[in-house]
Parts: C-alpha cells; structure tokens; sequence
C-alpha cells in the first residue's frame, strides 16, 4: 500500500466525522505521528474544495502559519504559485472537486521569496456510498532536484556550444599558420610572417582565457537572496569612481528588492563596464548611467554609457561567443575582452533568473538591459 493510500486509510475517518473502533483509533493515532513528523505538506479538501486541514509541515514547505492558510478567502496556495502555473493548478483542483486524481509539478512563492518547486499528488476520498467526501495532497519539495536537472541540462548546451566556438576559432588560426608557412616559399617577408604568427597566437591565448573564464563561472553556484538593488547599484558606482569612471543611479522613489546573487550582479556590471571602456578611444573615459525602472515584478536596469554606438547591424550578434563576429567591427570598437565576455554575463544574468538585452536608444547610445525578477504581488481576490 503507497504512502497516499495509508494516509486515505488513516484520515477516512477524520472526514467522514465518524467515531472510529478502536483498531481504526489506534491506527489513526499511529498515521497522526507519521503525518506531523513527515517532510512533506498533507492537505485534506472538503468537497467544495475548502481546506480543512494542513500537516505540521506545510508551514516549513511554504514559510506561513496555518492560520493564514485556514483564514484565506480563496485556496490559499493558488495565492502563492508562480503565475505560469496558476492556470495548470485551478484545472488540477477542479478536476480534485470531481473525484479524480492528478500528479502536477509546479512553482510557487516560499514567504522569504524564494521561488520553490513541488510536486503535488492528489487523490480522492469517498465514503461507503462511493459520494465524494473530500480530497487528500501530499506536496514534496523538489526544487534541489529541478535545480540539479536545469544545471545539468544547460552544463550540456553550454558544453556543445563552446566546444564547437572553440573548435572553429582553433581551425581558423591554425589555417591561417599554415597559410603563412606556405607562403614563406612564395616571397613573404619574415616581419609579415611573425606579425601574422604573432596575431594567432594572441588570439588563441585570448580563446584560452575566455574558456578558462567560462569555466570558472559554470562551475560557480548562484546563492539567490533577496537584495537592495540600490546598494548594489551604489556600491558598483563607488569602485568604479575609484578607477576614473563616472556612474550616475537613478532610482524611484520605492526602491525595489530583487532576487538575485550579489556577487554575480557585481560581476555582471563589472564586466559591462570592462566591454564600455573597450568601446572608447585611447585615454577616453566612459561616462556611465544606471536607471532602475519597476512596474509591478518586473525590476529592469537601464545600463547605458556614453561610448560611440555599435553599429545596427551588428548589435544583435554582440552577446555571440565568436571572435569572427568581432572581425567585422570597426577598429575603434574592438577591445581587450575574451571571445566569451558578453556570453558569459548574460549567462550570470539568466542564471539568476533574469536576462541580459542589448538596444540603440532613440539618442543613438548604447544600452544594455539588465530584467530581474521580483516577488509578484499575492491574489486574494475571491
């Protein structure tokens, strides 16, 4: 007999409301110590779909008293879940008030903001005349299994994708050696020949720092937390004043909090100003703007410098992990950075749930725009 079953069994007599035998009293008394020592939330529905009880755990799965839970006005867990899986657990809880049983995983919103992963098994209870009397879900925290899955799964993609960037840069310079060596016999000068063995090879030791540094951050672990985007932003303006470079924040009147690692938003701007200086003529200083828009969860940075713009046409292929792509820019715009460097901070950027976008503004500057995510408001709507 599955855990589900056993716990249907135990709590059959609980909402039936009827005095159980001795033999059922003790086994009841036995699934109640199981019930409240279980790492898992238990959920019984009545029929109308109204919760009526909650284990001892579901306060640690989802970090509020059971009294807010009883007290809610609607289900209180489709106050809690993540948007996209709003949808897919009302269907799921109207096929519960219909007798019928549903697996689900879906997201939802721990008290301290965490976002969380469960999955939910439903099952339904019936008395002796087969009438639904109410409806048993047990919810287990799989986050750290999700997690693992997304990392492992996006590890792969970033492996293939690399390695073939890697692959074609090592062709492509290796070609060009010996293209050079081959032309030794046709008249090269020896000058010609070491500039050109002298350009591959800087190449290829900037292809090995940016697989070193590729490396590095995939192998990092995010610690998302709920942070002061505004302390964040001034504590980046602060160093970055120390190196010559002027940073102006703009917040709005109710600074927003964002979940996001600090370290890894550190490194996100540190790297965008390393790519803004890269961006300006020799002894030229960026000028740096950072404005923080918020409407309802959505928390955007405008990061916007005061280089010469990239060009149009190639402004899309900017976060591109390919040192071609590079060749094609203007001199004044190619600068010391590894054929990985933007790559890798829209990568810091998604992997903290976020995302990293590139535009030209009506003015014709450059701006990068940094979306993070925010704890979305709660539904309590009847």
């Amino acid at each position: 007999m599955s855990i589900i079953e056993k716990l249907i069994t135990a709590f059959r007599g609980t909402a039936t409301e009827k005095p159980p035998q001795n033999q059922d009293s003790l086994l009841l008394e036995r699934h109640q110590v199981l019930v409240e020592n279980l790492a898992a939330a238990l959920v019984i529905r009545n029929s109308s779909g109204a919760i009526t009880y909650c284990s001892p755990f579901t306060e640690v799965l989802c970090g509020y008293p059971l009294k807010s839970i009883y007290q809610s006005e609607t289900d209180f867990f489709l106050s809690i879940v993540h948007p996209g899986d709003r949808d897919s657990l009302q269907r799921a809880l109207r096929l519960a008030a219909l007798g019928e049983s549903f697996q689900m995983r879906h997201r939802f919103f721990h008290h301290s903001d965490f976002e969380m992963w469960i999955e939910s098994r439903t099952a339904p209870l019936f008395d002796e005349q087969q009438q639904l009397i109410a409806s048993l879900t047990i919810m287990l925290d799989v986050t750290r299994a999700v997690r693992f899955e997304e990392q492992l799964q996006e590890k792969n993609q970033d492996l293939q994708h690399i390695t073939s960037v890697a692959a074609e840069e090592i062709q492509n310079e290796v070609f060009t050696l010996k293209g050079m060596v081959a032309l030794l016999d046709d008249g090269i000068t020896t000058e010609e020949f070491k500039d050109a063995v002298n350009t591959s090879g800087n190449k290829l030791n900037e292809l090995a720092k940016g697989l070193t540094e590729f490396g590095k951050a995939s192998a990092g672990k995010s610690e998302l937390r709920t942070i002061s985007i505004g302390k964040v932003l001034e504590t980046f303006a602060e160093e970055q004043r120390l190196t010559g470079v002027e940073v102006s924040v703009f917040l709005p009147e109710q600074e927003p909090r964002v979940i996001a690692d600090k370290e890894e938003f550190m490194e996100v701007l540190s790297a965008l100003s390393d790519y803004s200086r890269s961006l300006c003529q020799e002894n030229e200083i960026p000028r740096i703007s950072l404005e923080v828009i918020s409407k309802h969860s959505e928390i955007t940075v405008f990061y916007r410098d005061s280089c010469p713009p990239i060009p149009a046409h190639l402004a899309n292929a900017i976060f591109r992990p390919s040192t071609n792509v590079e060749a094609n820019f203007p001199s004044y715009l190619k600068g010391k950075r590894t054929p990985f460097s933007l790559s890798l901070t829209r990568k810091r950027m998604q992997r903290m749930g976020g995302g990293l976008d590139f535009r030209i503004t009506e003015e014709g500057t450059n701006c990068f725009i940094l979306s993070f995510r925010s704890r979305p408001a709660l539904h309590r709507a009847a």
